[in-house]
């Protein structure tokens, strides 16, 4: 494993920044996709000799399982394996495989690849500011919609955070296998959301 290991070190060192072209409507931010996050590994990978490979295999159970391998030229190498969410739709399939992809090259190279929300974070303080300033109000009262966006939103926080997810990985569960936002989910719908979530974590 020295061989690879000194190889990593070096990739590592070399990796580009990973931009975050791509933008999340459900929580409005942006996040990296599997394409930005390949073009900021590859070349600092194939300069060091190392590949990233990653096929699927079948579970004894069944179940479609993700596996994550970096090769080194010497033939050492590390990988990771993750099961796939069950799921006999092949578009939601394959969006729930790319998605796994991304979270599982992040993962195994330790890459820092968060949801950049600093845009919205400085729209709460200019709102806060401004409040502070002009004459107060009374808020317009929240629909029984919002309140129930915002409790499961919290709820969600909670839970990707939890297990360690990211909101872009939530984000894009929800654009490929729901038609509805979080608060217009029915009870039925958000309780799958939230069972999906936990299978990503697996």
């Amino acid at each position: 494993m020295k061989n690879l290991a000194i190889a990593l070190i070096k990739a590592k060192d070399s990796f580009s920044p990973i931009l975050k072209t791509k933008l999340n409507p459900f929580f409005k931010s942006k996040y990296a996709d599997l394409e930005d996050v390949l073009d900021a590994i590859t070349p600092a990978l194939s300069a060091n000799n190392l590949v990233i490979i990653q096929p699927t295999k079948i579970s004894e159970s069944g179940r479609i399982i993700l596996q994550t391998i970096l090769i080194h030229e010497s033939g050492e190498s590390i990988e990771s394996e993750i099961l796939l969410p069950e799921n006999t739709d092949p578009q939601k399939l394959a969006s729930s495989l790319t998605l796994l992809r991304r979270h599982s090259i992040v993962s195994l190279l330790a890459l820092a690849c968060e949801i950049d929300d600093d845009g919205n974070a400085a729209q709460s303080n200019r709102t806060a500011t401004s409040a502070t300033t002009t004459t107060q109000q009374s808020p317009p009262a929240k629909t029984t919609t919002d309140s129930i966006s915002i409790t499961r939103n919290a709820q969600l926080k909670e839970l990707y955070t939890k297990l360690n997810l990211s909101q872009a990985d939530v984000g894009e569960l929800i654009r490929d296998n729901f038609t509805n936002k979080v608060g217009e989910m029915s009870i039925n719908e958000y309780a799958r959301l939230q069972m999906l979530i936990n299978k990503l974590a697996i």
